[in-house]
């Protein structure tokens, strides 16, 4: 089964009639959509939108996937009150299949502290995972790229990534690898292309998005074209036996006039993934 995720159009939901934005919701299901991806935040209270938004997405076995969303990115109790608040709301809905929550790791102050930090971080990633585990929460981490934004990011640096690896026991703990963030390191820093065995073994969710790479500028997380820039990435995963979601990562709004976009990608998406399996 091919499992292709979205990110889902959280400014379209918060602005425009039910009745019509489950038309497009509908669109992408027609397009085979497996899951949304959402904000966390979204998820923290329940009400009257979000509750006809998940009758529907159980009615239509559309699964849900979280990226983690707060302005504090070093509180760990946060993490911990914020998933329970979640866990309550999916409750109600009887949403009790495991779901993935992809962190960004919190950057280190300097290259003087980076290893304690490092150190730091992998305890509370053990805790957090294991926490999440009586949750049904997959904790994962992403990889991201070193320039945009630039700083003392962790996730941008494959040994960083191995370290967690190594000292975060649990299996309730891995990896978003997103293609995009490693491919723009590849073109920009002329490094890893792919991920090592050790990393990709624990790979349990992906982020899709093309990048433009032009002399003056970059510009990331855009709709699929060609694939040219995906293709390796794609067929490395496939040919090392990842049967998780390849998740689309870019903004969804705009639904009216952009829907066909959105719905481009996902055929593009599902047409590779298809040939690379034949």
């Amino acid at each position: 089964m091919v499992k292709i995720g979205i990110c889902f159009p959280q400014n379209d939901y918060e602005n425009m009639e039910f009745a019509e934005f489950k038309k497009y919701l509908l669109m992408f299901k027609a397009e085979g959509i497996y899951s949304f991806d959402f904000y966390t935040n979204m998820f923290l209270n329940n009400d009257e939108n979000l509750k006809r938004l998940l009758i529907f997405l159980n009615e239509h076995d559309i699964k849900i996937t979280f990226h983690y969303y707060s302005v504090d990115k070093n509180n760990f109790m946060q993490y911990q009150q914020d998933l329970i608040r979640i866990r309550n709301v999916l409750d109600i809905y009887n949403i009790n299949y495991p779901i993935t929550i992809v962190f960004h790791a919190q950057p280190y102050e300097s290259n003087f502290n980076k290893y304690e930090h490092l150190e730091n971080i992998a305890k509370e990633f053990e805790k957090l995972s294991e926490f999440a585990r009586n949750l049904n929460f997959v904790i994962l981490v992403e990889t991201l790229s070193y320039n945009h934004p630039k700083g003392n990011n962790i996730g941008d640096d494959i040994d960083e990534l191995i370290f967690l690896t190594t000292n975060v026991k649990s299996n309730n703990f891995g990896f978003c690898w997103d293609v995009g963030h490693t491919r723009l390191n590849h073109i920009e820093n002329k490094i890893h292309l792919y991920l090592p065995k050790i990393l990709l073994d624990k790979v349990k969710f992906t982020h899709i998005h093309n990048v433009i790479v032009e002399k003056d500028k970059t510009i990331d997380h855009v709709p699929l074209t060609n694939l040219e820039l995906q293709k390796e990435e794609i067929k490395y995963l496939i040919k090392n036996n990842y049967d998780g979601i390849f998740s689309l990562e870019f903004a969804t709004k705009n639904l009216r006039e952009n829907i066909y976009i959105y719905i481009d990608s996902i055929k593009k998406l599902r047409q590779l993934i298809e040939e690379i399996t034949d």
